[in-house]
């Protein structure tokens, strides 16, 4: 019926989610999301996105509502299939290629070994920064991944930047 992988996750009995994994091309995102946003009558607000995001070096995590898509398609391809882009979006820094002109092989790759370390201790905190959001709403979230990287603070191990009504999470381990 639907172009995606479907789990329902319940954290509590008021507190059910879908997990949708689309099986669509990338770049057609929207037309695995949109006809479930309508089938299950979701408004956009419920939507949340995890993504890639090369505009973000590795290890660094962004919790936003709301944007511009900055040229990724898939993302692109949901706001026009949903016609607003009045969803939040997990983003998770994966920085850009060497070369300009090799995103997709850069996206669909291998990391380095850097940035895979950098990645297996990121992951973990995109994880719990998601459940935060679920159990506690996107600002609560944002206010978790201060709260890491505040508590965290002199450790060598997170840096925090606040922009604006973002919160950024820069995970920085020394080798």
């Amino acid at each position: 019926k639907f172009t995606a992988e479907l789990w329902k996750v319940s954290f509590d009995r008021d507190n059910t989610w879908l997990a949708v994994l689309p099986q669509t091309f990338m770049n057609l995102s929207g037309d695995c999301v949109q006809p479930l946003m309508n089938w299950y009558k979701l408004p956009i607000q419920k939507l949340l996105v995890i993504h890639d995001e090369m505009d973000l070096p590795p290890g660094r995590i962004k919790l936003q509502h709301g944007g511009n898509p900055a040229g990724h398609n898939g993302l692109k391809s949901i706001q026009q299939r949903m016609g607003s882009q009045d969803f939040s979006r997990l983003r998770i820094g994966v920085g850009r290629p060497p070369c300009k002109d090799n995103d997709i092989s850069w996206v669909l790759g291998r990391f380095s070994p850097e940035d895979k370390m950098i990645m297996e201790k990121t992951l973990p905190f995109a994880a719990e920064v998601l459940l935060c959001y679920v159990a506690k709403g996107e600002v609560k979230g944002q206010q978790f991944i201060g709260g890491i990287a505040g508590a965290a603070q002199g450790t060598g191990q997170v840096l925090i930047e606040n922009c604006g009504n973002e919160a950024t999470l820069t995970a920085v381990y020394d080798s």
